[in-house]
């Protein structure tokens, strides 16, 4: 999904991110048996779409909800900000949302924002440890939004 990074899941070994499984779980129950929208925006580099993923509501006048954006106002994603970040024209809204998730200490703000550990500084942090320790081969660091 566009312009989100959202808390990793286990895997490769490495543990879960704190509201990981939440993230995962909000994300399954949402879209589960539901006809959902994609605008695909471009590619990353490892070939995968990233894209503009929308639900209906159960009121069909009403507007289809943007996941990125209802999971950076719950709390369960952070903005993503690495190369190649893509937001649609939406970046506003994305930081708008994570400002009242911030707020609100909703999802991964929940034990303030001095305590939130990023997907990509977590990333960062995995990356480093399988290049023995080695920070030049981490990359670079995240911003906090």
């Amino acid at each position: 999904m566009y312009g989100i990074d959202a808390p990793e899941i286990a895997k490769f070994g490495n543990p879960d991110m704190f509201m990981g499984q939440e993230a995962k779980a909000y994300v399954e129950e949402r879209l589960d048996s539901k006809v959902v929208k994609v605008k695909m925006l471009r590619k990353d580099q490892y070939g995968r779409v990233v894209g503009k993923v929308t639900v209906g509501r159960t009121i069909p006048f009403l507007p289809r909800i943007d996941l990125s954006v209802d999971l950076a106002k719950r709390g369960l994603a952070t903005l993503y900000t690495g190369g190649g970040a893509e937001y649609d024209g939406n970046k506003e809204s994305l930081m708008s949302a994570i400002d009242e998730a911030k707020k609100s200490k909703r999802g991964v703000w929940s034990n303030g924002v001095e305590n939130v550990v990023t997907p990509a500084q977590y990333k960062k942090e995995v990356k480093a440890k399988q290049n023995n320790g080695n920070p030049a081969y981490a990359g670079a660091a995240a911003v906090v939004y």
